[in-house]
């Protein structure tokens, strides 16, 4: 159920409203990140307060109650996806928009919602991390406190030495706690378990 107050054309989701991610089958919590849902043409229905209040941090802006990707290929990459999910009840793979040379990107990925017309749109931004995601992991895939240190630190576009080097750690014992991860995550590769990571998060 959506719980929220009327705000400028927007919804505002109570911060402990939970969703089910129809890709993985988990609940998702989506405070501490972002989370809208949208019609086909981007304009948002229902957002958290966190997303409303980080927007203009990201790459995108919201224009009369529309969501729009400030680079024109991305934004029209994300339109096919809200429009594909909201026809065919699909999810898209996790799109990633750049805001700077210098800065990390935003991931987006859109879902179905659920909700006749309306597809989800998460939100995750490598410099938005918080002990919610971390306790989702540890939760989710039985990593210890270092591991899931290290999947988050990963999944922010972090290499290994960083890594290393923030913890006082040599570097063969950070690769054995990646190949615990990656046994815990079934996956083979850092890129599929940044996959992982943000599937999970999301």
């Amino acid at each position: 159920m959506l719980i929220g107050v009327h705000k400028e054309s927007c919804v505002v989701v109570d911060e402990e409203f939970q969703l089910r991610s129809n890709r993985l089958g988990l609940i998702s919590k989506a405070t501490g990140r972002g989370l809208f849902l949208a019609n086909a043409q981007g304009r948002v229905a229902y957002a958290t307060k966190q997303s409303r209040d980080r927007l203009q941090c990201w790459p995108m802006t919201m224009v009369d109650g529309v969501l729009i990707l400030r680079d024109p290929e991305a934004h029209a990459r994300f339109l096919a996806s809200l429009s594909e999910s909201i026809q065919k009840g699909t999810s898209s793979g996790i799109q990633v928009v750049h805001r700077g040379e210098e800065e990390p990107p935003v991931f987006l990925t859109v879902f179905d919602s659920k909700i006749q017309g309306l597809a989800g749109i998460f939100v995750r931004d490598p410099w938005w991390v918080d002990d919610t995601d971390a306790q989702t992991l540890a939760a989710l895939f039985k990593t210890t406190r270092r591991e899931t240190q290290l999947a988050l630190h990963i999944s922010c576009g972090n290499s290994l030495r960083q890594f290393c080097a923030e913890n006082h750690l040599a570097m063969n014992t950070v690769k054995t706690h990646l190949r615990q991860v990656f046994k815990k995550t079934k996956v083979k590769s850092q890129m599929q378990l940044v996959a992982v990571v943000l599937a999970a998060l999301r």
